[in-house]
């Protein structure tokens, strides 16, 4: 028994960039000089045609292409270099096993091969220059072996022959292909079609409305049919299958007739070895290495490595909204003495990646004659709460009007939460809050009806807005006022309840512009004391423009950034 375990990897960012990212890691691991000692002993049965390569990804994943530019330009790779290696497109493999199974609500998935193959690395991407958001464990880097995406469609794939292989993607560069580019069952099967493949696999794909679809694809065609479980044979492509297909049947047949109730019953049936599902075979490339599971309507992915887990849940689509998962691994144990996960662990995730969430560069703003602000440069790390000190004209609004998309710079760089606010503004908007100087809320209507409407503004799932309503109104000492219209609070309840707004949709960064300006002092003390309490009981970034009133305040806890721009 090993124990072992996948990095938890979270990105969100440009195709391109993350490639990049990959490439850096890369070259400070063990992994390049392991690939590079696999082909001195395994020379290659495949030729690497770049000028085709491209022409098939610009067609069919463009996007991808650019991911593996940006390997190349990060390896300092030719780009046949990185084909060979990331590319999937006409490469060769060993066999394997996996069992997919299907109910009203999941796809459950085996992943069965040999242990030293696998990655290790179990990725939640969000691209911002197109294709859909995914997560599942990767392949290969670059390509994925099951996983669901951001529109609810979950896909696995079963191998059923390597014979007779053509031109085409090998199966974890397809399963990447149909996460990213389809919506949904009916898309996935027509991208299928158009797809040459490399081997002869089964496809399974999964969304809500369909159900679970398998699609039989090889080099000489691709057949498509409903189901509800599938192991390592074709029932259409028949002539495709391999000689011997006994254990496929066995394992079809125990997942047909199990009594299976819920998805927790069927993640059981698979991941328990004494179920007779799950293979120990690891030395004959068909042992199980994860057991994964997705269920689109609730937007959840699990996943356990080895047999007899208790699985790790994610909640995919609070990710979606930019709430990080938590941990930075994902622990397991397999049943094994043979060697573990030739690609090494890579951290690219919000551990390392988000210790800085604000990050200024020379930032500029001109007026005609009049510079407001120039070269600006610093940094705010995950947690902090900070504060501009400066008299009137020093900048400081238009430094915060700036970093809220509300204003374009004239010159410099602004990056928050790994975006950049003139060239990704909506999404840099997703992952902010923001508490104005005057009071905006709808005075007509309650409280609650004003967080409702920031609810459906900002996209909080329906399932979600009540609990989140309740939340920050519990944390802004509201709850009571709940159902009363807002033109009857006071002046610091208005305050608190506008808090309570920027807080509701999980902001990873937090702007206020005079939070406490007009209060009394009492009141104004309570709202800092409410900031404070926020930075020891949750991670938000604060970023706060205080009064005048509230330097003193500031300088004895929190960071302070002084802007002197009027007195030079």
């Amino acid at each position: 028994m090993k124990e072992v375990y996948s990095d938890l990897i979270q990105y969100r960012g440009s195709h391109y960039d993350f490639g990049v990212l990959q490439g850096e890691k890369l070259r400070r691991s063990l992994t390049l000089v392991n690939r590079e000692n696999q082909w001195k002993v395994r020379q290659p049965r495949f030729q690497i045609d770049v000028e085709e390569t491209k022409e098939v990804f610009m067609k069919l994943a463009p996007l991808i292409w650019e991911e593996l530019n940006g390997l190349r330009d990060s390896l300092d790779w030719s780009m046949e270099k990185v084909l060979q290696e990331f590319g999937g497109y006409r490469v060769n493999g060993e066999r394997s096993g996996c069992s997919i199974l299907s109910g009203d609500t999941y796809l459950v998935r085996n992943y069965d091969y040999h242990p030293k193959t696998y990655d290790g690395r179990y990725v939640l991407y969000q691209p911002t220059d197109g294709g859909y958001a995914t997560i599942g464990p990767s392949q290969r880097i670059t390509g994925r072996m099951d996983g669901m995406n951001e529109k609810g469609l979950a896909m696995g794939y079963n191998l059923t022959n390597r014979k007779k292989p053509g031109d085409g993607f090998i199966c974890t560069m397809i399963g990447r292909i149909i996460l990213e580019t389809c919506a949904d069952v009916t898309e996935a099967v027509e991208c299928v079609r158009a797809i040459p493949h490399r081997h002869s696999f089964s496809y399974i794909v999964y969304d809500q409305t369909d159900g679970m679809v398998v699609i039989e694809s090889s080099p000489r065609g691709v057949e498509a049919r409903s189901a509800d479980a599938c192991t390592n044979h074709f029932e259409r492509l028949t002539e495709e299958n391999r000689f011997n297909l006994d254990d496929s049947h066995r394992r079809l047949d125990l997942m047909k007739n199990a009594n299976v109730q819920t998805a927790e019953d069927a993640f059981a049936l698979l991941n328990s070895p004494a179920e007779d599902i799950f293979s120990l075979k690891y030395s004959s490339w068909s042992g199980t290495i994860h057991t994964s599971l997705y269920e689109p309507e609730k937007m959840c992915a699990w996943i356990g490595i080895g047999g007899n887990q208790t699985p790790k849940k994610f909640d995919f689509e609070s990710w979606l909204f930019g709430t990080d998962a938590e941990g930075a691994k994902v622990h397991g144990v397999v049943d094994t003495d043979l060697p573990l996960f030739i690609w090494m662990r890579m951290q690219i995730g919000s551990a390392e990646r988000v210790s800085v969430v604000i990050e200024v560069k020379n930032l500029s703003k001109s007026y005609k004659d009049f510079q407001a602000v120039k070269d600006s440069t610093f940094t705010v790390d995950k947690g902090e709460i900070f504060g501009f000190l400066g008299p009137n004209g020093a900048g400081k609004s238009t430094t915060i009007n700036i970093l809220s998309t509300m204003l374009k710079p004239t010159g410099g760089s602004v990056i928050i939460n790994g975006y950049d606010v003139t060239k990704h503004k909506n999404k840099v908007r997703e992952s902010i809050g923001i508490i104005f100087q005057e009071n905006t809320l709808d005075e007509k209507l309650t409280a609650k009806e004003n967080l409702m409407l920031h609810c459906k503004l900002y996209r909080v799932p329906r399932s979600k807005r009540k609990a989140r309503i309740d939340e920050v109104l519990e944390i802004v000492d509201l709850t009571d006022s709940l159902n009363s219209t807002v033109e009857k609070f006071s002046g610091g309840m208005k305050r608190r309840l506008e808090i309570a707004r920027g807080l509701l949709h999980y902001p990873k960064v937090l702007f206020l512009d005079e939070p406490s300006v007009g209060l009394d002092p009492q009141t104004r003390a309570h709202i800092w004391d409410t900031f404070s309490n926020l930075k020891r009981k949750r991670t938000l970034r604060c970023f706060l423009r205080p009064t005048i009133l509230m330097r003193r305040k500031l300088v004895t806890g929190w960071r302070s950034w002084i802007t002197v721009r009027s007195l030079q």
